[in-house]
């Protein structure tokens, strides 16, 4: 009763559960330190802690020259990880692109210049002789990796053509790898021959995307892998020299593809650029190549073993 002596005032309920809203209540936080004085803060938790899983799904998403240069030593656990054949199925070079089957990302033609200054910075860290170093068993010793997994390659085509017989060589590793699953190549600004276009149909007939921007490429070698690759569902060869965007054979021969482009393919050679058609792109000279062939065959499986101790010297 207040001290007029009259009763108290209600308070209108809304009020009440106003106040009751902001009342102090027990900080349940405090009590947890309170009880436990030297709790592990979410701060102190480590990488190397995470679930192999985990760790896997993070490496998949990042770029080839990180996971060879950087990832493998950072512990031990990173290095177990690394070595999942799942996080070897997209293999790109340069590192910087997320999402390897959109061919609308032109990265452009230095490129090139990167991946060569990367090659180089991997030989001398791993202490291979660049004399022995070349870019095919490169590729080899990193699909290797994948246990047969790997499913999608790009590389810049122009330093690859600089090597002898590199795009052949670079296909029969996938084959002999067991890569049943590759689905993908990109290789723009390469230099594409007939035996080129043989080897992509006897070793990945099923290729499902494949990229040749700005190649230099025949008629001949075209017509090879439209009728060989069936499978194809996206082909780029747009900016191409050694054809015709408007060709009827080929247009016809690659009608079955769901996202076909050449636009601005033409068959005379591109003084601008300086790209030129060599004078032979037949399977005629593969005789006459075939003995320098073997001859650079005999050497390149120990020089590969060679190679890939070295890596696995420093990664121990």
């Amino acid at each position: 009763m207040s001290s007029s002596g009259n009763p108290p005032q209600q308070l209108p309920r809304s009020r009440i559960m106003f106040i009751d809203h902001f009342a102090p209540r027990p900080n349940p936080t405090l009590e947890y330190w309170h009880l436990n004085p030297t709790p592990r803060s979410r701060h102190d938790r480590k990488w190397e802690d995470l679930e192999s899983d985990c760790l896997v799904n993070i490496f998949q998403r990042v770029g080839m020259e990180s996971m060879l240069m950087f990832i493998p030593f950072v512990c031990k656990s990173w290095h177990k990880a690394s070595r999942t054949p799942a996080v070897w199925k997209s293999l790109i070079f340069p590192e910087g692109i997320f999402d390897p089957m959109n061919f609308d990302t032109d990265t452009g033609e230095n490129e090139g210049y990167w991946f060569d200054l990367f090659l180089r910075k991997f030989a001398r860290e791993f202490d291979i002789p660049w004399s022995n170093f070349t870019v095919p068993k490169f590729v080899n010793l990193v699909i290797k990796r994948s246990e047969g997994g790997a499913e999608f390659l790009k590389l810049p085509g122009l330093i690859c053509s600089v090597y002898m017989y590199a795009m052949k060589q670079i296909l029969n590793h996938i084959k002999d790898n067991y890569c049943s699953n590759f689905k993908g190549l990109h290789m723009a600004d390469a230099y594409i021959t007939c035996k080129d276009a043989s080897a992509m149909v006897r070793c990945v007939p099923e290729l499902k995307y494949l990229c040749f921007r700005r190649a230099t490429l025949s008629k001949k070698s075209l017509l090879k892998i439209l009728r060989g690759c069936r499978d194809l569902e996206v082909l780029d060869v747009r900016g191409c020299t050694g054809f015709n965007e408007d060709d009827e054979e080929i247009l016809e021969l690659a009608s079955h593809i769901l996202k076909f482009m050449c636009a601005g393919s033409h068959l005379q050679p591109d003084f601008v650029s300086g790209r030129i058609i060599l004078p032979y792109d037949d399977e005629d000279d593969e005789e006459e190549h075939k003995e320098e062939g073997q001859q650079e065959n005999r050497g390149e499986g120990q020089q590969e073993n060679q190679e890939e101790g070295h890596v696995k010297g420093h990664e121990e």
